[in-house]
């Protein structure tokens, strides 16, 4: 969690995925350890040879399921990968700075509590929850990709160019479309996107691969065009180096950066 003056308690879905990641990495350590002197994890359990690495793995898991559990049903990940109706939220607790300063024990008014979203935060979600296998049930891998990528604005239409570019339709935008288009005064501006978000939905693309094996292969809508876009946007904004090498902008509203 996170505390302020403003944010007594609050908590971020960006936390608890890179929490994920982490227990993720230290159970398979662990696995691997177990693997070389007694070939599985049961054996290692079941044989109690190692009292500490035990008990650090029940830990390790039961924080990693715990905390997966709290991004599908308390951030909503669950329930949008399932319908993608009811978007989910990036932040849990989190209000207004400009809300009067609360006690840990007071109430908060829910009609001050931040509920924006952004694409870094969505796509590192969507990438551990992947990674993660925590889809089951009514979850759908292919539904959280296709939902997320109708929120920020890949098309699959590399020559509709439309009113912000072609290169920027093809890419996820920093903030849902919806949110943008209703904050500004015409005309509204191009849409923003940073190159973090495109290389994590680019390992989102690696993890989940670019068809949907059980709807006879049928390409995944969010990642049919994002490769022209990637490669578009890497050639009109990257800085070439001494060595041959190129350096990605920051992001497309950053050109010098």
């Amino acid at each position: 969690p996170t505390t302020s003056e403003e944010h007594p308690c609050s908590f971020r879905a960006v936390d608890q995925a890179m929490a994920i990641l982490a227990c993720s990495r230290i159970l398979k350590l662990i696995n691997d350890n177990a693997v070389d002197s007694t070939n599985t994890v049961d054996n290692m359990v079941d044989n109690q040879r190692d009292a500490v690495q035990q008990r650090r793995y029940i830990e390790t898991r039961t924080m990693a399921t715990m905390t997966a559990e709290s991004l599908m049903d308390d951030f909503g990940y669950g329930m949008y990968a399932t319908e993608g109706i009811n978007p989910p939220v990036n932040t849990v607790g989190a209000i207004g700075v400009s809300a009067p300063k609360l006690s840990p024990d007071a109430v908060i008014d829910p009609d001050k509590l931040i509920t924006t979203r952004n694409s870094w935060h969505d796509s590192i979600v969507c990438f551990t929850i992947l990674a993660s296998k925590m889809c089951s049930g009514g979850e759908s891998p292919r539904g959280l990709i296709q939902f997320l990528a109708r929120d920020y604005g890949i098309v699959a239409n590399p020559d509709d160019k439309g009113s912000v570019g072609a290169t920027r339709q093809l890419l996820l935008s920093h903030n849902v479309l919806k949110e943008l288009d209703a904050s500004q005064k015409p005309p509204v501006k191009p849409r923003n996107s940073y190159s973090c978000t495109q290389a994590v939905w680019n390992a989102v693309q690696r993890t989940q691969g670019e068809v949907d094996e059980t709807q006879g292969n049928k390409p995944i809508p969010g990642f049919v065009d994002f490769d022209a876009g990637f490669r578009a946007f890497q050639k009109e904004t990257s800085t070439k180096v001494e060595n041959g090498g190129m350096l990605s902008n920051v992001a497309t509203d950053y050109p010098n950066v």
